[in-house]
């Protein structure tokens, strides 16, 4: 039976969680979301990651009511990491991605206690003990408008400038339209980033109609945390899956890649140990 505390705030349990991972997905994405299952989403269970065992940490997938809603929900209740926006659909691969990962953080902050939320994409992988032991190194566990990620442009601090051009591949056809400007304010690229408890609940408490459509997810998340007071930090963060070193997310992997990996960290600890070694 659910305790008082689930039954009187609505939460889904009753833990609260110092990292709370969301990873908006596309309902159709199950194979990407099966990787995942069967390697870094085990973290928090492998006797390995001795910092989550001093830290509660929960993982969970967003899907919303784009396919069956039916079989998501069943999915979701056979493994128990799984949520599903049922009054939200993502029509399209790669559109309207701005608002499903505000429904997912708001989702999440209505229903979970935690002090950060971590977004990470279907094709991402959070070392989570990296990221527990930065976590602790820099006492950040206060930090409550902490906004940590990738904010650097092509490898520098410079402005991010709006893409027009339609063949790029990081074409944005309605940010100029919208905003009038020509460049995006500061945001952490979408590989993965992290919002203290205050930012997170700042986008889940707004009204429905509140905030912009943007095309780009991260650029858009950056926008609507424009005129609050925050405190920027720069991850170790990388788009392309090569197991930089300190890492603590990275970008770009397969199912196999994914599966290697794991393999690796349960073996020796190190996902990113060399082959053969």
């Amino acid at each position: 039976a659910p305790s008082s505390l689930v039954a009187s705030t609505g939460r889904m349990d009753a833990t609260h969680y110092d990292l709370f991972v969301v990873v908006p997905a596309h309902a159709k994405e199950k194979e990407r979301r099966d990787a995942a299952r069967k390697a870094w989403f085990g973290y928090a269970s492998s006797p390995r990651c001795v910092q989550c065992a001093r830290h509660p940490t929960k993982v969970m997938f967003c899907v919303g009511n784009e396919s069956d809603v039916v079989e998501s929900r069943a999915e979701a209740a056979a493994h128990g990491d799984m949520f599903v926006t049922e009054d939200y659909g993502q029509n399209a691969f790669w559109q309207d991605n701005s608002m499903k990962t505000l429904k997912c953080i708001s989702y999440a902050v209505r229903h979970y206690s935690f002090r950060f939320i971590v977004k990470a994409d279907t094709d991402s992988w959070v070392y989570m003990d990296r990221l527990l032991d930065f976590f602790d190194s820099r006492s950040l566990w206060s930090k409550r408008r902490l906004y940590a990620g990738d904010f650097l442009v092509r490898g520098k601090d410079q402005p991010n400038a709006v893409i027009t051009d339609p063949e790029d591949k990081y074409y944005d056809p309605t940010y100029r339209g919208i905003s009038g400007l020509n460049e995006y304010p500061r945001y952490a690229h979408g590989s993965g980033y992290i919002l203290g408890i205050d930012l997170a609940a700042y986008l889940a408490g707004q009204a429905e109609d509140t905030f912009e459509k943007f095309h780009m997810e991260d650029a858009g998340v950056g926008s609507w945390l424009m005129p609050i007071r925050k405190e920027f930090l720069q991850l170790n963060i990388h788009s392309s899956p090569h197991c930089h070193q300190g890492a603590v997310i990275d970008h770009g992997l397969d199912k196999t890649s994914m599966a290697e990996r794991w393999a690796r960290y349960t073996s020796t600890g190190n996902p990113c140990v060399a082959k053969g070694h």
